[in-house]
């Protein structure tokens, strides 16, 4: 069993989704903070100059320090999003790529982490991805976990689906955010610890964006320059 965990990202960027496709189980991390400087309510795409602009879902400040799975969005911003995409994209835009933008933006729902994992849904669909997505909300519910932290779920996790290979990106590895600062744990269990690298994307101005560039500029994906390193 090959798994990773992610927050639920508002219109993720390339390396998510090629993380996605490279496990059998992905979980979306909904029942934790979101942290500093994070994707869940924001994203970058480009405009008709290639400049980048941010598309922000508004929050309420106290929104910002609960979990995921409780914060409540203002469904407003959806149609401004939606002609934003229209507009800066209009001469790429074609039928299918206009399709899928407006089902992401006709998908009503009052919480972030419904409405993003809709959109990962959505596109996880359109590219062909066939991974089992699954809400931490609803796993802790459904197998009753008494959830205590993240680091703790996620080790429960790999353990209860008796996880033998695990990827996760190159960031949170390397700056050691628990679980990846037990590196014993996973020697212990043994499940290889893998690290997604994904600094093409992060170099090339295309591919450092909302997914949502490259599917409707019709950009090819660039699989092959992203790869994972053993770690443990």
């Amino acid at each position: 069993m090959i798994i990773a965990c992610n927050q639920p990202n508002y219109i993720p960027w390339y390396p998510y989704f090629h993380l996605i496709k490279s496990v059998d189980k992905f979980f979306l991390l909904d029942v934790v903070q979101p942290g500093k400087q994070n994707y869940i309510v924001r994203n970058k795409i480009l405009d008709e100059n290639d400049k980048e602009i941010w598309l922000s879902i508004p929050i309420k400040e106290r929104e910002k320090y609960i979990n995921i799975c409780d914060t409540n969005i203002d469904e407003t911003f959806k149609k401004k999003h939606l002609n934003l995409i229209l507009n800066h994209y209009s001469k790429y835009l074609n039928i299918d790529s206009k399709k899928i933008i407006k089902q992401i933006y006709s998908f009503n729902s009052p919480y972030s982490h419904i409405f993003n994992a809709n959109i990962i849904k959505i596109i996880c669909k359109y590219l062909k991805i066939k991974t089992k997505i699954i809400l931490t909300s609803e796993y802790i519910s459904l197998n009753k976990i008494n959830f205590e932290n993240a680091e703790l779920l996620i080790k429960d996790i790999l353990i209860k689906e008796k996880c033998k290979k695990y990827l996760n990106f190159k960031t949170g590895i390397e700056k050691q955010i628990p679980p990846y600062n037990d590196l014993n744990f996973f020697k212990k269990n043994n499940i290889k610890l893998f690290k997604q690298n994904p600094s093409y994307c992060i170099k090339n101005k295309e591919f450092n964006q909302s997914i949502i560039n490259l599917i409707i500029k019709k950009i090819r994906l660039p699989d092959e320059k992203i790869f994972y390193e053993e770690v443990v």
